[in-house]
């Protein structure tokens, strides 16, 4: 037991440091931010700014100097939120979609931020703009100006690919996601489909552009939800419904399923809790299926072949094959097709 104590407040201090360092890379940014911030005419800095800030000038992890008392407190309040997910814990990461939702100028910036980038974005920009101009369907390749959109906001750093645009790893990615899912199944007309764990809606907006649909819905946290919302309004994409993680799916039946990583990163009671009430209701299915919440955070997640299982016995036909484009060892692209 000592020792699980040990190794659990080891791995806690290793995280800090790490996000540390992610930090100081992007203190110069961040100060120029709130440089601007404090121009506008600011009335102050809320306490997620003030912690971020004290986090940054740092030079080394504060668990050094901070009372024992609070360092049990903060690692047991850890332990509880990395039950349910990775990015639950990430009070960083919530706070900036908040911020991003609800503040223009931090809606203009946020994809720049080391707070939100540090959890959603990617980068691989040549891979995936490779894989798309040897691999992209006809369909999806005219699409590419509009595409460009997804990256006109939240001023992510873009690289310009000649001759798909200026983009993003992470919108590559969505783009590259989406035509698979294209090439993969037979959508019918006007689809109904759920996302579990949609990031910003950038997989939605593409989708959008692709495969109109008549209702897409998102089971994400209320924060990154609400960034959700102010993203599709500002894409113009209707029929999108976000809901509670624990809200029963107002469908009986839906046409496909999308969960890029987020679904592997949710403990196991919440995983079997989304199978019971979402999955086992989606006739096709796409994943990207990770065990990096099992090796590096040590959470109680099903293992790739314990999901396929569940699957197969459901009678749900599922397929498993490498990820496209490799961004860990373990991960897989899991589909499944009931009308296949």
């Amino acid at each position: 037991m000592l020792l699980q104590k040990f190794d659990s407040c080891q791995l806690w201090k290793l995280l800090l440091t790490q996000q540390t360092k992610k930090r100081q890379k992007a203190l110069a940014k961040q100060s120029q931010i709130e440089a601007k911030r404090s121009e506008r005419g600011a009335h102050g800095k809320t306490m997620g700014d003030v912690r971020g800030l004290i986090w940054q000038s740092c030079s080394k992890p504060f668990v050094s100097f901070l009372p024992v008392g609070l360092i049990i407190f903060t690692l047991l309040c850890f332990q509880l939120q990395a039950k349910d997910s990775i990015t639950g814990w990430d009070i960083t990461y919530r706070e900036m979609c908040k911020k991003a939702a609800s503040d223009p100028f931090y809606f203009q910036n946020f994809r720049a931020l080391s707070d939100y980038a540090h959890a959603l974005e990617v980068g691989g920009v040549k891979e995936y703009a490779d894989y798309i101009l040897k691999h992209g369907s006809p369909h999806v390749l005219s699409k590419m100006e509009r595409f460009e959109n997804l990256d006109e906001l939240g001023s992510p750093p873009r690289s310009y690919i000649f001759p798909l645009g200026n983009f993003t790893g992470t919108t590559l990615r969505y783009i590259l996601f989406a035509d698979l899912i294209g090439k993969l199944f037979e959508l019918p007309a006007n689809p109904k489909i759920v996302e579990i764990g949609a990031g910003f809606g950038g997989q939605c907006y593409i989708l959008s552009e692709l495969y109109p649909f008549s209702k897409y819905y998102i089971f994400d946290l209320p924060e990154p939800e609400a960034l959700i919302e102010k993203m599709m309004n500002a894409l113009e994409v209707q029929n999108v419904i976000c809901l509670p993680i624990d809200q029963r799916l107002p469908e009986e039946k839906i046409d496909l399923l999308i969960s890029n990583y987020a679904f592997s990163e949710c403990s196991r009671e919440m995983q079997l809790d989304y199978f019971e009430r979402v999955i086992k209701k989606a006739d096709r299915g796409f994943m990207i299926y990770t065990q990096l919440s099992r090796r590096v955070y040590g959470m109680d997640t099903l293992t790739t072949e314990e999901f396929m299982q569940l699957l197969r016995e459901n009678g749900m036909n599922p397929r498993i094959y490498d990820e496209p484009i490799k961004s860990d060892v373990d991960n897989h692209m899991i589909i499944w097709d009931r009308i296949f």
